[in-house]
């Protein structure tokens, strides 16, 4: 039987202009929620991917493309999307250190 633990899955990181990982699972796991923080004065955009086990990186993996976060705003992203055991997820901002991300949800035991 399955268990389920809600859990932080991205402490709080500063995203960068190069994809990055955000997180790693070693088993499956649910996204609740994304919360992406513009720190700045100037709108910015961020992109995330999903990236499965053993996948390199593409636009194939893209799940948010150029969301827009105005400027000295949170964007809440709420959501129920499984990812599977050894996915990852990663993201980049279109400036560096002007955006920081968190995610959590709930992990499958």
């Amino acid at each position: 039987m399955a268990i389920y633990n809600a859990a932080e899955l991205a402490e709080v990181t500063a995203l960068g202009t190069s994809e990055a990982q955000v997180f790693s699972n070693s088993n499956k796991c649910i996204i609740k929620q994304i919360m992406l923080a513009n720190y700045t004065a100037t709108d910015r955009t961020v992109e995330i991917k999903i990236i499965p086990s053993g996948d390199t990186t593409g636009d194939q993996h893209i799940i948010f493309g150029d969301i827009t976060v105005s400027a000295n705003t949170t964007t809440v992203i709420d959501l129920a999307m499984v990812i599977p055991a050894s996915a990852s997820v990663a993201a980049k901002c279109s400036a560096a250190t002007s955006v920081n991300i968190h995610i959590s949800g709930v992990e499958v035991t």
